[in-house]
């Protein structure tokens, strides 16, 4: 009980400017205070502690002790615990390749527990800034090698690279034909609106490698897409097969363009 309200206590010292360089001093301490202690409710203040207490200068190495720690964290403060890595890191991103890394990697470690809103918002950062572009691109096709790999994973890659993956595709190791047969390894073990958005991201790819059309064409072809039950997906399919087969290369460069940048706006996390 002392230590869950020393902790406390401590939360509220770290939201003061006068109090907040003192608090400071003693993040190691918090930090094994997450790791060690027995009791979750006291493992969970200091989680907001170090929220509390981090700035730019602390940033990356606290975001990198709530990542490691992440991985065998109590299931009831995992969701929370994404939240805050995922606001501290777009907070106090100086370089935002840094950024892409740690989102990334809360995919990988808690991916059940990555909302829509936390994707959603690494693709906005992406398309925003051209500098990370090809980096986010190569970093989230290194990502989807991995045998197992989470569905919000898939999402993110397949919005990326549908975009982007022109940028990594001079490269034989992540040529047009591995992009596509890398997504596509996991289109049927993923749910109806995943599958959607890479059907999404194949038409792309028709327009960003026309090399690959024919096998691209096959797969909107199968039954399991054309003649599937769920009507998005046949829409999808039968609609995106006949724009690849009657439109002109100029018109499909044009509807198939690149996704304008996002106004800029206050995070939705």
């Amino acid at each position: 009980n002392l230590r869950y309200l020393a902790l406390e206590s401590m939360c509220h010292l770290a939201t003061s400017e006068f109090s907040h360089e003192a608090v400071k001093k003693h993040q190691e301490v918090v930090i094994l205070s997450m790791k060690m202690e027995k009791d979750v409710s006291v493992r969970q203040q200091a989680v907001d502690l170090l929220y509390a207490m981090c700035d730019r200068s602390n940033a990356e190495e606290i975001v990198q002790e709530m990542l490691n720690y992440l991985e065998t964290a109590d299931y009831s403060i995992r969701e929370e615990m994404v939240l805050k890595v995922a606001i501290l890191a777009e907070k106090y991103a100086t370089d935002f390749t840094w950024y892409v890394d740690v989102i990334l990697n809360l995919i990988r470690i808690a991916g059940d527990y990555v909302s829509e809103e936390v994707w959603y918002r690494v693709i906005q950062i992406v398309i925003n800034r051209e500098e990370v572009q090809g980096y986010a691109a190569k970093t989230v096709f290194e990502a989807l090698q991995a045998p197992a790999c989470h569905e919000n994973m898939v999402k993110v890659g397949g919005y990326i690279l549908g975009e982007f993956g022109n940028l990594i595709a001079g490269d034989s190791r992540s040529a047009p034909m591995v992009q596509f047969k890398i997504l596509h390894s996991k289109y049927h073990l993923c749910s109806s609106m995943t599958r959607a958005l890479l059907l999404s991201t194949y038409i792309k790819f028709i327009n960003l490698f026309p090399e690959i059309r024919g096998t691209i064409q096959d797969v909107f072809k199968q039954d399991s897409n054309i003649r599937s039950a769920d009507a998005e997906l046949q829409q999808r399919a039968s609609e995106y097969l006949q724009l690849s087969i009657v439109a002109s290369k100029d018109v499909l460069a044009t509807v198939l363009e690149e996704m304008p940048s996002f106004p800029e706006r206050e995070s939705s996390i």
